[in-house]
């Protein structure tokens, strides 16, 4: 890919998402849920704030409108198995999740610019911040609740 095309993919990718971002506010999500997400494995409960998206413009926004994320926050994208982090500032660790809350792929340092795709039987995303203690606790087939507090 060349320097052109290259700009012209991150241009487009930007002014796609700033659109997104302003279709969305007049059809906001409902507000940020607070999660205890328990891992099964060893019964260990972490109280996290995700804000789940589901719809079409806060699925394409994600984490663009953000200058950082908190250590205890995160973003549950329902039905996706992909990503992308064009336009982001700050890294971010990325799991993919089965629709049973079975951990299919962990990708621990997702740097700005970087396209992540989730294997085969993946159903949600959740992009967490790179030092959350929830990322040192999970490995590939855990499985993860979600309990809304």
């Amino acid at each position: 890919m060349n320097l052109q095309s290259f700009l012209s993919l991150f241009i487009f990718s930007f002014l796609l998402a700033r659109l997104a971002t302003l279709w969305s506010v007049s059809r906001a999500e409902k507000g940020p849920r607070i999660f205890h997400i328990k891992i099964d494995e060893n019964d260990a409960i972490f109280d996290t704030k995700i804000l789940q998206v589901t719809r079409l413009g806060t699925k394409i926004t994600g984490l663009l409108n953000h200058i950082s994320l908190p250590k205890n926050e995160g973003l549950l994208i329902k039905n996706t198995s992909k990503i992308h982090c064009n336009g982001m500032l700050f890294p971010i660790a990325v799991i993919f999740i089965s629709r049973q809350g079975t951990v299919t792929k962990i990708h621990a340092n997702v740097e700005p610019g970087q396209v992540c795709y989730g294997p085969r039987g993946t159903a949600h995303t959740l992009e967490i911040n790179i030092e959350s203690e929830l990322l040192n606790n999970i490995t590939e087939n855990s499985h993860l609740e979600f309990i809304p507090v």
